[in-house]
Parts: C-alpha cells; structure tokens; sequence
C-alpha cells in the first residue's frame, strides 16, 4: 500500500520514528505544506492532484496551531475527492477525515477571504490614530506587557527564541511583567504571569501572507480585554510584521510603547525570503505606524540604529545594544564529559574527532551555502589534513537553503565528513554546542550593511573554543581584539584576541582559518572569548541598558 504522508513541516526526528513505527506496512512518501507552499499556487495545487496514485492520504497536524491552516489542507485535498483523507491531530491520534468536513472547509475558506478584505480596509483607519502619552518610571512596581507578536509553525530554533528569552526572563526580574503570546513559551521561565491570545478562530486563505492580520486582530482584541482589567504602566512590543496591535492600544489608552525593531521584515522578507511581499506598501505602512508610535526602540546593531535615523526617527529615543545569551543556559561549565560523549556517540563521533559546528536556521545571510562550498573546496585540496586531524563538520539546523547544502555536500567523497542534524529545539542547542571543538559564523556580503546581531556568535563564546568569523559589520566588531586570517603566516601567540576573522566570501582565507584551527593549541582564544560574554553579553547588561535609557529619555531618574 502507498501512502502519502503530508505533514505542516518537516518532522523532527520523534515524529519522524513514530510514523515510521506506526505506518511501517505501507510505502510512504513525505511532503509539507510549507515545502510545497514555497514552490507556488499552481504547483501546489497540482502536486494534490498528483497524490491520485497513492491509496491514502495521511493529513498530520504537527503543530499546536495547526486549526490555522486545517481547512486549506481539507480545500486542497477535494482535488482528490474520492481518496480516502485521514489526519494525525498534535497528540498523536489518528482520525478520518469526512467528505462534509472537507466540503464545510470550503465555507470556512470564503469567509476568511471575505475577512482579509475587510481587514485591510479597518487597518488604513486604525494607523490614523496617534495620542499623546503618560508617562511612566520603568522600575520594579511597573506593570509591563510584552506582546510577542510573531507565530511560525515547526520545531521551535533559531536566534530570536533566544532574544526573546533572554529579554523577557531578565526584564521579569526587575519589573512587573506579562508575556502574552499566541504559542508556547519557549524557554520562558514559568514563574513569569503568562496571557495566551487564542487563535481558534482564525482560518488562513488567500492571500496567504495577509493572514498575518487575522493574528494583528486577536491581538489587538484580546490584549485590549487585557488592558482593561490589568491596566499595564507600559506596552512593550516585538516588531513583526503586519502586526500593529501594540502601538494601536499605546495610542488608544495613552500608554507608553516601547518598540523592540531588530530590522524591517519587510526589507528582510523581499530581499532574503523565498518570493517578494505583494503586500509590501501595507506591511511599511503598519511598521511605520509601530515605529512612529514608540516612546523607546530597541535595536540590536548600529547599523540599525543609523538606518532608524536615516528614516526620520528621533535618535534620542533609540537604544542600540546587541544581543547577548543567558549564562544559565550557555556555559560550558555546566556540560558533564559523560553526556557530551554520549551525544558524541548518537550523533556518530569518535573520541579522537575534532568537530567544527555551525549552527543557524540556514538563511540567506548565515552563509551556510559558502561553507557547504568551502567544506568541499577543503576536502578536495586539503584530504590528508583533515583525515590525520579527524576533522569533522557538525551542521545543527535547516531552512531556505537547506535542500541546496545537503545536495553539495551529499556526494560519496564528502558526505563522510559532515553531519546534519536538522532542526532542534532551541533548548537543545546549548548540549550541541558543548561537544564543539570550533564554531563557524561565515555570514555573507549583502547588498547593503549587515543589519543583524547573530546571537548564535555570543552563545559560541560561551563555550571557550576557537571561532571563525566573517568580518562583516557588528561580527567584526564585536572582537575588539582579533586574529586576521590574512596574517596567521605571522602568528606568534595569542594575548587578548577572542576569535579569528576573515573578509566576507573570501574562500581562501577562511579555509586558511579552518587548517590553522585543527593544527594550532588556541585554548587562550577560546577562554578569552568566554570571558568577554561573560562580562559584557549577558541579557541582564541589555536589559539594565534598555530600562536606563528609558528613563533617561522620559526624564527620569536612572533605574
């Protein structure tokens, strides 16, 4: 029997041995909506008409939000109207899928439609409203709501669940702090008051990225209940984008926002994403709004800070520190040998291995394609060495570029020298760190200055090995002191560098840092690393930065 097993993402590696477990009598092939989503419309709606041939068709629901997206897969499957449609729910269960629950999707579908476009029209109205605000000291009796906006189906990593983490834990420590999310918090301590924002209602259609403001409004709606009966000092929401729901209610109840930009989704979303926004006048309008409508922005690099500027907001008001780890989470000193063998061994590594990681959800700007390239370009010139080094390269993550890294580096003569391990949690992150001997952050040229912080930098400094390092923008510069790939012909001994740095795209340089990591003693560049994070990147430095320079702002005496 064959079967086509159609997930919302890819599984993970405990989904994954359960459908294997319990679908082991039948020939199954694997596909996610978001794959074929990516590829566009038509190919997707053909790809539904292509799964005539197969027996039946498994629906799995792999995400607690998957009522968002349950009746597109149910319109999409009535192009195979006679197979037989079964749905696997987020705890496993397995159901039949009915003919009428597929035909009442239809419905459901329309109305959603007819929703966006009403949507639309009511967001060109709410950004008219701007107030003046009251005042508020941020100290520990403020009563603060953090709105994390932003949704995204899947396994749960990358850089910004460590921000947000890191941001809203040390915040909670020194104010009177509400999280209110429409998901699971993830590595949220549980002490912190929790609001969750229900999404049961809303259906996604087309167009597919205006769903977002169905999210904006039960935001909007919901934290508005929430404001009435809790009656927050301070508003403080993370910029996503068609999302304007903070700065709505700052305006309507004259409550101070603090606006955390870590740049524009917009920029991000037409320059590094899959396919451009259609949308794009609308989703700028409402981050101006958001923008326009913030008492304080927090931004994580000067390049941001001078882009803010250059927009026409007032410098006074922007505070600028990047972004940093939680010391309880990442420290190498916490990592027993014994479980980091283990692990070692899971992932099928030797004692005697020497493991090069890099970590990241493979993005266009993480420059995972250029190390794919590199890893290839090293093992054809430079065999020998890496064979009596052992040395090995550890790839935690997946995304855009994901296909593309695994297809270059999956051929006989390489594909014995890396190891993927797909996505993971991010709290898993911090235990695959600590079996590295050298972390890889070979970020690429961009078309203008490089907006970001990788946060992924500051977590490998926690863990007291050798990094290399694109010498790109605020990478560069947060190693006050450094290695240049360039001149380690003339290395004599390490005093205050933390990491070894080349110039962006150069290939040359940066395998030139990888052959002189394996053959040289660095533990001096590891430890001084380590200690750099551990004195000025904690989230607790950044949030003490936030609350100061708010105050300062609104007048206040510093915190």
């Amino acid at each position: 029997m064959n079967k086509v097993i159609i997930s919302i993402y890819k599984f993970d590696e405990e989904y994954l041995e359960f459908i294997n477990k319990n679908y082991s009598d039948s020939k199954n092939t694997f596909v996610s909506l978001l794959e074929l989503k990516n590829s566009g419309m038509k190919n997707l709606v053909k790809t539904f008409i292509s799964y005539k041939k197969y027996d039946e068709v498994v629906i799995v629901f792999n995400d607690e939000n998957y009522k968002l997206v349950e009746s597109l897969f149910y319109v999409l499957s009535l192009s195979i109207l006679k197979l037989n449609i079964s749905r696997i729910l987020p705890n496993k269960t397995k159901q039949k899928v009915s003919l009428f629950d597929r035909l009442v999707a239809i419905f459901k579908i329309l109305f959603s439609i007819i929703e966006t476009k009403k949507l639309v029209s009511k967001i060109s109205e709410d950004i008219k409203l701007i107030s003046s605000k009251n005042n508020h000291v941020l100290n520990e009796k403020s009563n603060i709501f953090y709105l994390k906006t932003n949704l995204s189906f899947g396994t749960k990593a990358g850089g910004s669940l460590g921000h947000i983490s890191g941001v809203v834990n040390s915040l909670a420590k020194k104010l009177n702090f509400t999280y209110i999310s429409a998901d699971t918090p993830i590595m949220i301590d549980n002490h912190i008051k929790k609001e969750f924002i229900n999404l049961d209602k809303v259906v996604y259609s087309i167009p597919y990225e205006l769903n977002l403001l169905k999210l904006n409004e039960a935001f909007l709606n919901q934290t508005d209940i929430l404001i009435q009966k809790h009656k927050p000092d301070i508003l403080y929401q993370r910029l996503t984008r068609f999302n304007n729901s903070g700065a709505y209610l700052s305006n309507k109840y004259q409550i101070p926002l603090i606006v955390e930009y870590n740049g524009s989704e917009v920029w991000v979303q037409n320059n590094w994403g899959i396919d451009k926004l259609k949308y794009s006048k609308l989703a700028l309008e409402m981050e101006k709004y958001v923008l326009n409508s913030a008492d304080t922005i927090i931004t994580v690099s000067q390049v941001l800070q001078d882009e803010l500027i250059e927009r026409g907001f007032d410098k006074d008001k922007i505070v600028f520190y990047p972004n940093c780890i939680d010391e309880n989470t990442f420290d190498y000193k916490k990592f027993q040998e014994k479980d980091k063998k283990f692990l070692r061994d899971k992932l099928g590594f030797k004692e005697e291995d020497k493991i090069l990681t890099f970590i990241g959800t493979f993005g266009a700007w993480h420059g995972v394609d250029f190390l794919a390239n590199s890893i290839v370009k090293l093992v054809k010139t430079h065999k020998a060495e890496l064979d009596e080094r052992k040395v090995k390269f550890l790839l935690i993550g997946d995304g855009l570029l994901g296909e593309k890294v695994r297809a270059i580096l999956g051929t006989d003569d390489i594909k014995e020298y890396v190891t993927f391990t797909g996505l993971i949690p991010q709290k898993e992150a911090p235990k695959y760190l600590s079996i590295s001997d050298c972390f890889l952050s070979p970020h690429i040229k961009q078309k203008s200055k490089f907006i970001g912080s990788p946060t992924k930098l500051f977590e490998y400094m926690a863990f007291a090995k050798p990094i290399i390092a694109s010498n790109l923008d605020q990478i560069g510069e947060v190693f006050e002191y450094k290695l240049y790939a360039n001149k380690l012909d003339n290395f004599k001994n390490i005093i205050n560098e933390s990491a070894i740095v080349y110039e962006p795209d150069d290939y040359d340089d940066f395998i030139k840092s990888i052959l002189f990591v394996v053959e040289t003693n660095l533990d001096k560049l590891g430890e001084n690393a380590y200690n750099m994070v551990m004195k000025k990147y904690r989230w607790n430095v950044h949030v003490e930065k936030i609350i100061e320079r708010y105050n300062k702002i609104n007048n206040f005496e510093v915190y």
